[in-house]
């Protein structure tokens, strides 16, 4: 019953009006499926969300399997509010460009060119390494993003400079280190689906752009969309670069290109031919022309509900993810890409799906919200309400303790310097001290109140979940249904963003004063006419300067987003830091040698204890460096 209403509301009128009926200019394409209340609430809701965010522009479509009911742009397409969005404009994706690698993946298997379980490194022309005492690497693996893969941005991520190694070089000469064994949890991928776009490549020996181009593009009429790159002249003439809201001004971004990882994020494509792609899904795998694109069973395993983690969490089949919207179930992609944030949801089940990209706006969150505002409406009447789960005991639930802390997902880089962006992503979970837990941050907010199962909690509003566990290390881990691409884990107190900010501040207040004392110190030996004593003390001086210099980098360095280091737009200090605790060792180990042999020793109880502390000091900057990684720097 509430699928045939459903239909009723999205469906065109068959196929001889299958065309949408345009009125208005061109940045409005409707179809008199949805009523006149609901695209007034959708128009409401997004101009009030534009002007909340300062959002230059949004696209939005909404579809069934049968047509389109919206196709609609808001607002402008560049930085001065003089060029209306236009729904034929070209915008990238962002990482919505995966599912295109899902669909290109089964079309591969359906054409016998490979299999979803085959070793990955089956279809290389290098050798991806293998976990310690674990199996090898799937395609399976690397499309539900658990192969294992630590993050590299800096290695994997967009560049302003030619570079002149083949596309298979750089993947096998940038390939992230394996910090977990394959299938142990969930960590998001860019680098594990551009392997994905290689292997498809190299079984069908043709560019992995060209393979989608006439094996999926083509046959969905998809004629303004590419994932050639850099793009097409055509496609650049129409492309609208993005923009983004710095300081409450909007402004035209830094161009990039030379993406390493590039079907992973570099698909650009239209509002019209996004329709066209979820449509097809929708379908079972059908064109709008009727022609066969995937089997039913392709489709089926793509989309499947794999619930991972938990039972009740949502989770990822290959490459699409699931999400759980008014106690519907959702299937599909968000994307990111600094000057664009992107989101297509699927929902079989009541023949829906929505596409929404954004010309900047924070993030995950406005696409979220306005997922949220907007499909309660497109199912009014429905009767979806999230499942309430059967609470627990609050009076005699003494648990809660043993979750609240500190958590960072395992989206990182645990290998090199690259560690230190760990330190600006974190979230706490708190013991409200009521029977329930507070969650503070980037992966969710709220409150969560216990089930009857142990370490399944449900938010108070939304519904949604959150599912503790622990590894076979005995590590805490966390699953949240709002992002099943990755899992968070318990941080102890030395990785914490609290503990390291002290630790920052301290050191560096340390060596400035230690650096003080050695300048005051060095200035009255020489002047005394301790020639020797003097030399000592100014290459303590050095020392000590550096250190506090190079803390400094290293808070820069630890305070930069993803974002800030793929646009490479932190400022050079920031980098050659890496070279300071080198060169403070070294100065450290001159001085050490001398007092050695004795060309110089501390005189009088201020100049030793200074001396004493400052070498000692030295040392615990160096541990503490390379817990970070800062002194085994492994440059992409």
């Amino acid at each position: 019953m509430m699928k045939s209403l459903i239909s009723r509301w999205l469906s065109v009128a068959l196929t001889g009006c299958l065309s949408l009926l345009a009125y208005g200019d061109q940045n409005s394409q409707i179809n008199a499926a949805l009523s006149p209340a609901q695209i007034g609430y959708i128009d409401g809701a997004v101009e009030a969300l534009r002007q909340r965010d300062h959002v230059p522009g949004l696209s939005l479509a909404v579809f069934s399997s049968k047509g389109n009911a919206l196709v609609k742009a808001y607002g402008y397409s560049d930085k001065d509010g003089q060029v209306p969005l236009q729904v034929d404009d070209t915008i990238p994706i962002a990482s919505i460009s995966k599912t295109f690698v899902a669909v290109a993946l089964m079309r591969a298997q359906e054409m016998g060119l490979l299999s979803l379980d085959d070793d990955a490194n089956r279809h290389l022309d290098f050798t991806l390494p293998t976990y310690p005492g674990s199996r090898a690497i799937t395609l399976r693996d690397l499309a539900r993003h658990e192969a294992g893969f630590e993050e590299r941005w800096l290695a994997t991520g967009a560049g302003f400079a030619e570079d002149s190694r083949s596309w298979g070089e750089q993947l096998a000469q940038t390939y992230p280190q394996l910090i977990a064994p394959p299938g142990t949890y969930a960590s998001y991928s860019n680098y594990g689906i551009a392997l994905l776009g290689y292997v498809i490549e190299r079984a069908a020996g043709v560019p992995y752009h060209e393979f989608l181009r006439t094996q999926v593009l083509e046959p969905l009429g998809m004629y303004g969309t590419t994932a050639e790159h850099p793009e097409p002249g055509a496609f650049a003439e129409k492309l609208v670069p993005g923009l983004y809201v710095k300081d409450g001004v909007i402004r035209a971004p830094k161009p990039t290109y030379n993406l390493r990882t590039y079907p992973a994020g570099r698909v650009l494509s239209t509002l019209p031919d996004m329709a066209k792609f979820g449509r097809m899904i929708l379908s079972g795998g059908v064109a709008d022309d009727g022609v066969r694109l995937l089997s039913r069973t392709s489709v089926d395993t793509m989309i499947a509900d794999t619930r991972a983690a938990h039972e009740s969490i949502p989770g990822i089949a290959i490459i699409f993810a699931e999400k759980d919207i008014a106690g519907i179930r959702f299937v599909g992609h968000g994307g990111d890409g600094g000057t664009h944030h992107t989101d297509l949801i699927l929902s079989r089940e009541h023949d829906l799906g929505i596409y929404m990209g954004f010309l900047s706006a924070p993030g995950p969150q406005a696409r979220e919200f306005l997922a949220r505002t907007l499909v309660p409406k497109l199912v009014a009447g429905s009767g979806f309400e999230p499942v309430a789960f059967e609470q627990g005991d609050k009076a005699t639930d003494k648990s809660l303790a043993q979750y609240a802390g500190q958590y960072r997902h395992y989206r990182w880089a645990f290998t090199s310097v690259e560690r230190t962006l760990q330190l600006v992503s974190e979230f706490a979970v708190k013991d409200s001290g009521t029977g329930s837990l507070i969650v503070k941050g980037r992966l969710g907010a709220g409150e969560y109140l216990p089930t009857k199962e142990t370490g399944l909690f449900q938010n108070r509003l939304t519904g949604e979940l959150m599912y503790f566990w622990r590894g076979e290390d005995g590590q805490l881990n966390m699953n949240m249904g709002s992002f099943p691409f990755v899992t968070a884990f318990k941080l102890s107190t030395a990785d914490t963003q609290g503990f390291n900010q002290f630790a920052f501040f301290g050191m560096v207040i340390i060596f400035i004063v230690l650096t003080l004392i050695l300048i005051s110190l060095m200035v009255s030996n020489y002047r005394k006419g301790n020639g020797k004593q003097a030399l000592g003390l100014a290459l303590l001086t050095l020392a000590s300067g550096l250190s506090a210099y190079g803390m400094m980098g290293f808070m820069l360095a630890a305070s930069s987003t993803p974002e800030q280091v793929l646009q490479q737009s932190i400022p050079g200090f920031a980098y050659w830091y890496l070279t300071i605790p080198f060169i403070v060792f070294g100065l450290v180990a001159l001085y050490l040698l001398g007092a050695f042999k004795r060309t110089w020793l501390p005189q009088g109880w201020l100049t030793s204890i200074t001396s004493l502390s400052t070498v000692v000091f030295v040392g615990l900057l160096m541990l503490y460096l390379n817990h970070w990684n800062a002194l085994g720097w492994n440059f992409p």
